[in-house]
């Protein structure tokens, strides 16, 4: 078994991501690095977020997000679930 330790995400951070409408949330999370905090911007400028979102927090812990999916998702923990194409860790 693997082992995966996360550490928590704080709690401005939080507050900034539950401020987040679901299909806003979905679509930062599928917006590329380089476009994410203008896209965080825009998000902030309409009038149902009246600039209440910290952009940069936001999209600094949306990337960590993102990066802790990809490492949790990477490969099952148990041997026998890997696929053929995947190589053991």
């Amino acid at each position: 078994m693997q082992l995966r330790v996360v550490e928590p995400i704080d709690q401005e951070a939080m507050d900034q991501i539950l401020i987040l409408e679901p299909s806003d949330f979905d679509m930062l999370m599928a917006t590329e690095p380089p476009f994410l905090l203008g896209r965080i911007l825009e998000l902030n400028r309409a009038p149902r977020y009246h600039n209440a979102l910290n952009a940069i927090v936001l999209a600094s812990h949306l990337v960590e997000l993102r990066l802790r999916n990809i490492k949790l998702t990477k490969l099952p923990d148990r041997p026998e679930e890997w696929s053929k194409d995947q190589k053991c860790p």
